[in-house]
């Protein structure tokens, strides 16, 4: 959540000055925290202490017109959509 404290938002580019597929990152030591703007008004945030946020990967993302388009994305964030779902899965198999 960027309201935390400690949160680096005053280093980081705001919300209104990123455009669509756009990213931006803190780094203190080993931690850094990576924000990029996907699709609508709110961005992406995550704080990793595995990932160089230099590194970045290309995602597919449908237009309005439903045209592919290839955006890129930094590598914490594309890593965290990838495995985030086997935590989900993990997490429903452990209710039952």
């Amino acid at each position: 959540m960027q309201n935390r404290k400690r949160f680096p938002k005053n280093i980081l580019k705001t919300d209104k000055d990123l455009k669509f597929g756009d990213s931006d990152y803190a780094v203190c030591g080993e931690i850094s925290v990576t924000k990029w703007k996907d699709r609508g008004i709110k961005t992406v945030v995550v704080i990793s202490n595995m990932h160089n946020p230099e590194n970045s990967s290309t995602v597919e993302r449908n237009d309005s017109y439903g045209n592919k388009q290839t955006v890129t994305c930094p590598t914490p964030i594309s890593d965290y959509n990838m495995y985030i779902g086997e935590v989900d899965r993990f997490d429903q198999l452990m209710q039952v």
